[in-house]
Order: structure tokens, then sequence, then C-alpha cells
């Protein structure tokens, strides 16, 4: 389990190398977003993890896609990076600074289910966020994906 600080004046420094992560913002036909619970915390998030090596941003998305929410998709929007130093998750002693980098997706094979890396998955609207807890800069990402804000990086101030 981990901790998450963000915008907290006496959150601890990051003390270990950035490690860029992807994610996919799955919208349906009724334009409800798609998120997850992992095992390792109780927040709704969006599908995604870590870049292995030797592995390129597109293979990670969908690797992670299909090892969390069991789907395989392909992305059709690049919806921005994401990191602050205002924004670090700690693990005991180590403290992360999270560099996201989010694509807005399409399911072309599966569907969602319940896999190893999850506990739950909801399909949510934006007037569904206020009764979820999220993950920091939820809401912000799923209105980009939803064009209801332009990029993200412009309009934040994290």
């Amino acid at each position: 389990m981990f901790i998450i600080h963000y915008k907290e004046q006496n959150a601890p420094k990051p003390n270990q190398p950035i490690v860029p992560s992807v994610h996919g913002v799955v919208i349906n036909g009724k334009n409800k977003i798609l998120f997850h619970k992992r095992e390792d915390h109780h927040l709704w998030s969006f599908p995604g993890g870590k870049v292995e090596l030797g592995e390129s941003i597109l293979d990670t998305l969908i690797r992670e896609m299909n090892e969390e929410v069991g789907v395989r998709v392909v992305p059709d929007m690049f919806l921005g990076t994401y990191s602050s130093p205002n924004y670090v998750l700690s693990v005991g002693a180590a403290v992360f600074q999270p560099f996201l980098i989010a694509f807005r997706c399409k399911i072309v094979d599966g569907e969602v289910k319940i896999t190893d890396e999850s506990v739950d998955y909801r399909w949510a609207s934006l007037e569904d966020f206020s009764s979820m807890q999220f993950f920091p800069l939820a809401r912000e990402l799923a209105e980009c994906a939803l064009g209801l804000r332009e990029n993200p990086l412009t309009n934040l101030n994290i």
C-alpha cells in the first residue's frame, strides 16, 4: 500500500528515479469512462502501468490494458504527459514522482473484466465523480478525453 501526497506543503521529496507509466482512457457510447481499482490501493484509476525495459509506449499501453481490464485497445488520441513534484507517492521510505503518459483508446477486442491485477471496474460519468475516490488529476484527464478541456498542461496548476 502507498500514500498519495498531492499539493501537501510537508510532503516527502522524491528519492527514486522517475519511471514513466502509460494509461488508457476508454469512453463508451454513453460517454462513460472506464475506471478500475487495482489490488494494491482502493482508489479508482485509469488502467495502465510502468514501462518495462525494452518496451515501447504503445506496447506498454496494450499490455497494461489487457492485464488490468482484459481488453485489447488502440489509441486514437494522445492526451498528454502528467508529472509534478507536487504529486508524489510514498511506499515506505521510497518516494516516487509519477510520470504518466495518457491516451484515449478504443477497445478492439475482448470484454472488460476483473483480472489478477484489478479488484473492480466501473463505467463512470463526470457526474459520478463526486461519489468516487480517484487518484489526483483523474477529473482533468477525463475532461480532456471528453473534449471539455484543452491540453491539461496548459490549464492545470499542478
